[in-house]
C-alpha cells in the first residue's frame, strides 16, 4: 500500500501572511519526502478561503524542485476550467520537470461558484470534463491535431513540441464518489481515487473488484490501481480527536455549502455554518485513519484487503500551526507505515 499526503490548502488563520502561508506548504512537501511518504498531492479550488490553492501546478514545479523521490500529484484538476492545450501543455511541462513523478488527478468540478467565475455552466461539467480530456490525450500521443467539439474547436492542426516524460502520459486518476463513476473510470483506463469516508469496508471491495473487472473488459491489461481520500490523524493514547475534528468538520461542512449554492462565500470568506444532521465526532471519523496508531493500522489494513492500493492522508485537520501536522505526518510515518505492507 502506498501512502500520499494531500493537501486543499484551507485558509483559517486570516491573520497569517500568504508568504508565510505557502512557506508552510513547502514544510509539508519536505517533511513528507524526508519520512518516506509515497507522494504529495493538491487540490485546485479558486476564489474562496475553503482553499488556496488555486494553482496546483505551480506549486508542484516547485515541490519537484525540492525533492528527489516522492510522486507528485493533483487532487484533482477541475478539467472543466481548462483549455485542453493549455492544460496538455503544463501537465507535460510539469512532468518533464520532474522527471516523470508526477501523477495526474482529474475531476469534473462540483463548486457553482468556481464555475462562474470562469464563465462555465456547471450543468456542463461531464461533458466538458469527457471532451477536455479525451483532448490532452491524442495532443500527447499525436501529430497535428485537429478538432471540432461542442466546447473546444482546433481549426488549424496542433502540435505539441512539450510532452510528457512519461509515456504516452502520465498516470491519470479520477475523483469518484460512487460506482458509476468508478466503471466510468475503468472504461477511460484511469485510476479511481475515492472521496472521503463514506463507505465500508465491504462497498470498498465491491467498488475494487467492479472496476477491476470493467477494467479487463475494456481492454486494459496494465496495474490496477484503486485510490482512497481519507482524513488522517493519529494521537498518543490518552489523546483526543476534539481539535481534528473541529478543523475536519470546518472543512467539510464549507465544501458542502459550496457544493450546493453559488453564494456560499461573502467576499471569499466559506461559508462554515454547521447543518442539522451532523453526526457526532466518533461517527462523523469512524472511517477515517483517526485514532490511536494501532486503530488507524488496524484501518488502514482494512483498506489494502478491501484492494485499496493507494491511500490520500488528508493531514491538515492537525492545524494550524503547521507544526501540528507536522507531528501528525511523523507519529503516521513511525507508528502506523511500518506496520502495513506498501511498496515504494
Amino acid at each position: 500500500m502506498r501512502f500520499h499526503v494531500f493537501c486543499t490548502l484551507p485558509y483559517t488563520d486570516f491573520s497569517q501572511p500568504l508568504a508565510a502561508f505557502y512557506d508552510d506548504v513547502f514544510e509539508i512537501v519536505d517533511a513528507a519526502e524526508a519520512l518516506g511518504f509515497d507522494g504529495f498531492w493538491l487540490a485546485e479550488h479558486h476564489t474562496t478561503s475553503y482553499s488556496l490553492s488555486s494553482a496546483p501546478l505551480l506549486l508542484l514545479a516547485k515541490a519537484a524542485d525540492r525533492t528527489k523521490r516522492i510522486r507528485l500529484g493533483t487532487g484533482v484538476l477541475v478539467l472543466p476550467l481548462w483549455h485542453p492545450v493549455r492544460a496538455a501543455s503544463e501537465v507535460a511541462t510539469l512532468d518533464l520537470l520532474s522527471h516523470g513523478r508526477l501523477e495526474l488527478g482529474v475531476g469534473k468540478g462540483y463548486q457553482p461558484i468556481e464555475f462562474n467565475a470562469f464563465q462555465r455552466t456547471i450543468a456542463e461539467n461531464n461533458d466538458a470534463f469527457n471532451e477536455c480530456l479525451t483532448l490532452m490525450r491524442r495532443l500527447w500521443t499525436e501529430d497535428e491535431v485537429t478538432h471540432h467539439g461542442r466546447f473546444f474547436t482546433l481549426e488549424r492542426p496542433v502540435t505539441l513540441q512539450v510532452r510528457p516524460f512519461q509515456k504516452p502520459h502520465p498516470p491519470i486518476w479520477l475523483a469518484t464518489g460512487q460506482l458509476p463513476t468508478v466503471l466510468e473510470a475503468a472504461k477511460m483506463g484511469l485510476r479511481p481515487v475515492v472521496g472521503g469516508g463514506n463507505f465500508n469496508q465491504s462497498q470498498m471491495a465491491d467498488m475494487v473488484q467492479g472496476h477491476v473487472k470493467a477494467l479487463r473488459a475494456s481492454g486494459h491489461n496494465g496495474e490496477a490501481r484503486f485510490g482512497s481520500l481519507r482524513q488522517a490523524y493519529v494521537y498518543r493514547e490518552g489523546g483526543s480527536i476534539d481539535a481534528f475534528a473541529k478543523h475536519v468538520r470546518v472543512q467539510y461542512r464549507q465544501a458542502r455549502h459550496l457544493r450546493m449554492s453559488i453564494d456560499a462565500a461573502k467576499r471569499g470568506i466559506a461559508n462554515s455554518d454547521p447543518f442539522p444532521d451532523e453526526q457526532p465526532d466518533d461517527l462523523f471519523l469512524a472511517r477515517h485513519l483517526v485514532g490511536t496508531a494501532e486503530q488507524v493500522v488496524q484501518k488502514a489494513r482494512a483498506l489494502e484487503s478491501a484492494g485499496v492500493t493507494d491511500v490520500l492522508l488528508h493531514c491538515e485537520g492537525a492545524g494550524p500551526p503547521v507544526k501540528n501536522v507536522l507531528a501528525s505526518m511523523q507519529r503516521f510515518a513511525e507508528e502506523v507505515m511500518p506496520e502495513v505492507r506498501y511498496s515504494r
